[in-house]
């Protein structure tokens, strides 16, 4: 290797997120943590305060004050309530910076096919509140199960957040799951609408998708409504065959410009549902409580990744894969998310780079 090639990249040797913080801490109880190992024992030791410190310094925002971090008299097997007594909703606090930054880029969607596209804070906003209303119209409330199987587009970040918003849960599969392993997670949770699309683009191909969603939706004899969106730029989709089936236009139409309520809800109320891999049997269903999945990835986001408002983070992931779920909570430090949406390798081994270069 040229080692007189300069680095592309060399990380802050100091004042990152990481000293700022174990400088509160050390303020805040007259301690002398010096290093990260340091704050990292003290983390383990006292994971009461540690957790509480930085509930305060990531700001999350809630309607009602915790009255207790953690009954520090229960172990890991009793499964102790965190921060009883607070309020919140997860998706507030990701669509938090609309209200004094909503020019500022949300979402940049690409993907095969697809020129890069922009999406403000605002407009994230108004397109979840829309969403968020067609739901609650159709019956859709806190505690019932919202399911996507959607490709890694604006769309699956929306349907999401106007899911968390309304107090309702959500849970997501990618279009490459075949009929058997979307049904043998989604027949477990009984989803009351789903939202999905007509094709996907991947190794420079149109696939269908509609016979597999026609199958899925014959095996959720739940469902109320199945919200279709056309991706791939379709006309003239047949949904006959899919029983209460509405096109994503016709499903907001009437409800554009609705302003967006946020129920406030138990920092442990039900955010999402995801899935063990199945190699050993039918997948098991695994639940993230709200103000968890919100305080550990915003740990992640700011701590450990140093993360500020003016970052752009990417994450080559899809719908089905958790690391989508934590890429999107970086919404939350106002950041911007990139979604890529195809193959890693088409038109070129290069693309996913290419893109990184142009939006550095």
């Amino acid at each position: 290797m040229d080692s007189s090639r300069e680095p592309l990249w060399t990380p802050r040797g100091s004042h990152t997120n990481m000293d700022t913080f174990r400088e509160r801490v050390n303020d805040r109880h007259s301690l002398s943590l010096a290093s990260y190992q340091e704050l990292w024992q003290w983390s383990v030791d006292q994971y009461h305060l540690f957790w509480e410190e930085f509930f305060l310094h990531s700001r999350i925002l809630h309607s009602t004050a915790y009255e207790e971090v953690v009954d520090l008299s229960k172990t890991v097997a009793d499964v102790p309530e965190w921060f009883r007594g607070c309020r919140m909703n997860y998706a507030e606090n990701l669509l938090q910076h609309a209200a004094a930054h909503g020019g500022k880029t949300a979402i940049i969607t690409a993907g095969e096919g697809q020129t890069p596209r922009h999406i403000s804070f605002s407009q994230l906003r108004e397109r979840v509140a829309a969403i968020a209303a067609a739901l609650s119209a159709v019956g859709v409330a806190k505690g019932d199960v919202v399911a996507g199987y959607l490709p890694n587009s604006s769309l699956a970040v929306e349907a999401m957040l106007a899911t968390a918003s309304i107090g309702a849960i959500w849970t997501s599969t990618s279009p490459d799951f075949g009929v058997t392993g979307v049904l043998d997670r989604l027949t477990q949770v009984r989803p009351k609408v789903i939202f999905s699309v007509e094709a996907v683009r991947y190794n420079a191909k149109t696939h269908d998708h509609l016979n597999k969603l026609i199958n899925v939706v014959a095996g959720l004899p739940e469902l109320k409504r199945v919200i279709l969106f056309p991706f791939c730029g379709s006309r003239d989709i047949d949904t006959s065959r899919i029983p209460n089936c509405v096109m994503f236009e016709d499903f907001v139409k009437g409800h554009k410009g609705s302003e967006l309520r946020f129920e406030q809800l138990p920092f442990s109320h039900p955010l999402f549902i995801m899935y063990s891999s199945g190699t050993t049997g039918t997948p098991k269903c695994m639940v993230h409580c709200a103000g968890g999945t919100l305080i550990q990835h915003l740990k992640e986001h700011i701590l450990h990744g140093d993360m500020h408002s003016n970052a752009v983070i990417f994450y080559y992931s899809t719908t089905g894969w958790m690391m989508w779920n934590w890429m999107v909570s970086a919404l939350a430090v106002g950041a911007a998310i990139v979604l890529y949406d195809g193959s890693p390798f088409i038109p070129s081994p290069s693309v996913l780079w290419d893109l990184v270069d142009s939006l550095r």
